[in-house]
């Protein structure tokens, strides 16, 4: 209990009027547990979760584009900063980044299984991209 509290606590430190908002809104001991223990404050703090990893994502876009173009060069076909249909394993610039190590992106067969979701990866495979020059060594 002592661990819910301190969560508690830096819970209402870090959410400026929630305590007065619990306060105000229980008019009963069952609806301050509903408001502190249940869905709506919850929902509040997810959608700003969301939101703000939207933000985040929607600013990596165009960088991780910069960052995987050769320089002075572009891709061919280009990938639009702005939408995310031509991204992932539906791109060779991409796809071969995001290829599982263990895997070789230059087969057909295993570009394609990637592209389709015929092929899962598991969630032990690590992404080529994480590699140093992108080289797995078994």
């Amino acid at each position: 209990q002592d661990q819910e509290y301190t969560i508690y606590k830096k819970l209402l430190d870090i959410c400026s009027g929630l305590k007065e908002n619990l306060l105000q809104e229980a008019t009963s001991p069952e609806d301050l547990l509903r408001y502190a223990d249940g869905d709506h404050y919850f929902t509040q703090i997810q959608k700003g979760t969301s939101s703000a990893r939207g933000n985040d994502t929607k600013g990596m876009k165009p960088a991780i584009i910069e960052m995987i173009t050769p320089h002075g060069k572009s891709l061919h076909p280009p990938l639009h900063r702005r939408q995310k249909v031509d991204r992932g394993f539906n791109h060779d610039a991409t796809g071969q980044l995001l290829c599982p190590a263990h895997l070789d992106w230059a087969d057909k067969k295993i570009r394609e299984g990637l592209q389709t979701g015929e092929l899962i990866v598991p969630g032990h495979s690590w992404p080529m991209f994480l590699y140093e020059n992108y080289i797995f060594n078994d």
